[in-house]
């Protein structure tokens, strides 16, 4: 790309030694901000998120919850206040959806395990503390990403997950549609083996039963 003759006092300015220094010392203090940020997520969050799976004691289960859940409120502080500076501009980034929907699911979690206390969860928190795990793990390699050669893999990572979008909410379109017509239909459920009888929705199950059969 050929650079206009205007540019090159631009080139110059950024050339001075000065100014090196001046960028270079910003780049290694948002080095150590977003390692902060890294740490905080990776033990106030990710760590309580994950040891309370092998967790059965009550009082320990919502301890781990209260310091995930207070973790979350410091990085949706961030949110707002990225909100308040870029406006609109806010929704332009992938990431800040990211964060937006793992802060959504996460509370919608909490309330419900907290109000029941970590009784049997049923179907749809089981999917939503599926898509929180997915999610999770997406946004610690983002922070991750200060450390070299991990911000190529999730550059990687980010444009193949942008081209699969579209033909993951395609196909779950299909079997919603195909679900629901065999509802209509009222087509029976086989389930020999017993495998969907904690499922109580007649919905999820015969949305597993369609995803089996498309699946082979």
């Amino acid at each position: 790309m050929c650079i206009p003759a205007e540019d090159d006092s631009k080139l110059d300015f950024y050339d001075q030694e000065t100014v090196r220094k001046i960028i270079d010392f910003q780049y290694v203090t948002t080095g150590k901000f977003v390692q902060l940020m890294l740490y905080v997520y990776l033990f106030g969050f990710m760590t309580p998120l994950m040891a309370s799976i092998f967790v059965t004691d009550k009082i320990a289960l919502n301890i781990m919850f209260s310091v995930a859940f207070l973790s979350q409120l410091f990085f949706i502080f961030f949110e707002f206040l990225q909100l308040k500076e870029a406006k609109l501009a806010y929704f332009k980034d992938f990431w800040n959806y990211i964060d937006i929907s793992q802060f959504t699911i996460f509370a919608i979690i909490f309330s419900y395990r907290m109000l029941n206390q970590f009784k049997e969860v049923n179907t749809m928190i089981s999917i939503l503390n599926a898509i929180l795990l997915v999610i999770s793990l997406y946004k610690l390699m983002y922070f991750a990403r200060v450390y070299a050669g991990v911000s190529f893999v999730m550059q990687i990572c980010t444009n193949i997950f942008m081209e699969i979008v579209p033909f993951v909410a395609f196909m779950g379109v299909v079997l919603v549609v195909f679900t629901q017509a065999y509802l209509i239909a009222h087509m029976g459920i086989n389930d020999p083996t017993g495998e969907y009888k904690g499922i109580s929705s007649p919905f999820m199950k015969m949305l597993l039963q369609v995803y089996k059969s498309t699946s082979g």
